[in-house]
């Protein structure tokens, strides 16, 4: 469960706040920012994300969620995944998995 680290000012309750995100895939980590925002007494005016990977699927707490780029991307759980069932292995392609020349 998130919460907020000691010493952190501006928390007190009856002030308003903006959630700003970079990437929402299912909106998990944003709804405990503003759960624990709520428990501190604060109202949540609006959540923001740069990229939205469901496309406006996900709604906090009833609200849509406000993005700069907004795509559907499709997420699987391992047991339903096609490519996991195939036995394709997962690969991380980057500079860092790739061998320089002799």
């Amino acid at each position: 469960k998130m919460a907020f680290r000691p010493g952190w000012t501006g928390l007190e309750p009856e002030r308003t706040a903006i959630v700003v995100e970079d990437i929402l895939t299912t909106g998990g980590s944003i709804q405990e920012v503003v759960t624990c925002l709520k428990e501190k007494g604060m109202a949540v005016t609006g959540v923001y994300v740069l990229v939205d990977r469901t496309a406006g699927a996900v709604l906090i707490d009833g609200q849509p969620v406000g993005s700069l780029l907004a795509l559907k991307v499709e997420a699987f759980a391992p047991e339903a995944c096609p490519l996991c069932r195939a036995g394709v292995p997962l690969l991380k392609p980057g500079a860092s998995d790739k061998k320089l020349p002799a």
